[in-house]
């Protein structure tokens, strides 16, 4: 007779752990992929909170939405898109800052959950101190269009009209300039009607390119014009490309 083995032998479990390993390589790209989806779809419902908080907004001020930030800092020019949400030198929220009490109890909804450099907790303490405060949308100036209103903006400078008010900052800087969500892969935006689009942006169509901070502002404040614009012909449909006819460089 022969005697009853107990355990496994070595070739039992290698075979076993051999199997665990290839089930751990096909899961995990799954995993990953399903939490960048629960990732994009936060992102995307917080812009349409923050769409819902500007409409609120626009609609105790006579159509008007908020300003930006009064002073540039060094990498948001004043005059076309900005992330910035409280100014160190106005002392103020300044852009999407503004929304937050009143109209946008959660601040929580100014951060996506893929943003590799701000959150709330370390955003939000930095208002009303000697320090500014950034958020992980950039928003659109209300000096950037003919008018200032959340419904009838204008033209942009292509003659196309703006419909364009936040989106994902992707801005491909060194230091404090370097700001990147989802991987700089992907792009939400807000439109003025509230509705949110994603686009591809693995070609760095919305993104700022390190290049753009040579001769700030002027280069800079060129490429968000052309970020936004890009933007504003994804509303309709319209081809986009990453270097377009109007961009500086």
């Amino acid at each position: 007779m022969r005697a009853r083995r107990d355990g496994f032998t070595l070739i039992e479990i290698l075979v076993v752990v051999a199997i665990i390993a290839i089930l751990i390589a096909i899961l995990l790209p799954a995993l990953s992929m399903a939490r960048a989806r629960a990732r994009a779809s936060v992102c995307m419902s917080n812009l349409r909170q923050i769409g819902l908080a500007l409409r609120n907004y626009a609609d105790d001020q006579g159509g008007c939405v908020p300003a930006g930030a009064a002073k540039p800092s060094p990498y948001v020019p004043a005059d076309s898109a900005t992330n910035q949400i409280y100014s160190k030198d106005a002392q103020s929220c300044c852009g999407l800052g503004i929304l937050l009490g009143r109209y946008a109890r959660n601040a929580r909804i100014l951060f996506c959950p893929s943003d590799g450099n701000s959150n709330e907790q370390n955003e939000i303490p930095k208002i009303g101190t000697d320090n500014s405060a950034f958020g992980s949308y950039l928003y659109r100036n209300k000096d950037d269009v003919e008018r200032p209103l959340l419904d009838d903006p204008g033209e942009n400078g292509e003659g196309i009209r703006a419909r364009a008010w936040a989106m994902d900052v992707n801005s491909l800087g060194q230091g404090s300039a370097r700001h990147i969500n989802h991987n700089g892969e992907r792009v939400h935006v807000l439109y003025g009607d509230g509705s949110v689009l994603g686009f591809d942006n693995r070609e760095d169509r919305f993104s700022i390119r390190g290049e753009d901070f040579i001769d700030y502002p002027t280069r800079l404040s060129g490429r968000l014009d052309v970020i936004l614009r890009t933007a504003d012909r994804g509303y309709t449909g319209q081809p986009t490309s990453p270097n377009e006819p109007n961009d500086p460089n």
